[in-house]
């Protein structure tokens, strides 16, 4: 098998067995389509490296990489639950303050996300690093799927796109955390670079159109309860 450069492998460029070989940040287009096919037809899931070797430090990157989307989705509950000040009138976070619009706004991101993602790797296809390259060993165990795009990034963007509406500081540091999450997916082994880079963009966007359209859809309303306030009934 080639690697993403298009340079071959031999038994003297591989490290010691069981050692976590970096992954490579990007893979070329060339060849990948048919890895990603070969792996489709034989689905399975690829096995976490189990060596003594693992540092502390690396076991902390492999937890974040597994389950640094709960924390992340745990803030959002917070910021999304508790009251916030009203924001300026006629910006997107006053018009989502209600809960009951930041449920629709919420609910209309997710969908947009879901299309967004499958989308996406049906436009692009890019192997995990261990498909492309068998001396990565990943730390984590992971199906072999197509790689792009990251949906934990897209998620962990989108929930954090969200709640900037209404908490701009918790969004941002939400932010932050995805990043920090979608790097871990890459050192972890299971992502290239592209893949979180276009996850947390789809997330961000589907946030982004998911409070439009809420905020949209809330302020046609309270026009039409406006009117008919107006009218008397």
């Amino acid at each position: 098998m080639t690697l993403g450069d298009g340079q071959g492998t031999s038994p003297s460029t591989q490290g010691p067995p069981g050692r976590h070989s970096p992954a490579p940040v990007w893979s070329g287009a060339a060849g990948l389509g048919d890895a990603l096919a070969e792996d489709r037809r034989t689905p399975g899931v690829v096995s976490q490296d189990s060596s003594d070797s693992r540092t502390d430090w690396s076991i902390v990157v492999d937890l974040i990489s597994a389950y640094g989307i709960f924390p992340i989705g745990a803030l959002f509950l917070v910021g999304w639950l508790l009251p916030t000040a009203a924001a300026p009138s006629g910006s997107v976070g006053g018009h989502l303050e209600p809960l009951a619009s930041r449920m629709v706004a919420t609910l209309i991101a997710m969908v947009l996300l879901a299309v967004g993602v499958k989308v996406a790797g049906m436009v692009w296809a890019d192997p995990r690093p261990f498909q492309i390259d068998p001396s990565i060993h990943p730390s984590i165990a992971h199906a072999t799927d197509n790689g792009f795009v990251s949906d934990h990034s897209a998620l962990a963007a989108a929930l954090s796109g969200l709640v900037s509406a209404w908490r701009r500081h918790l969004g941002a540091v939400m932010l932050g955390l995805s990043v920090v999450l979608g790097l871990s997916r890459v050192v972890s082994g299971v992502h290239h670079v592209p893949d979180v880079i276009g996850g947390l963009a789809i997330g961000l966007v589907c946030a982004a159109l998911g409070l439009w359209i809420g905020a949209t859809l809330w302020h046609a309303v309270d026009q039409r309860r406006g009117g008919r306030a107006a009218n008397g009934g």
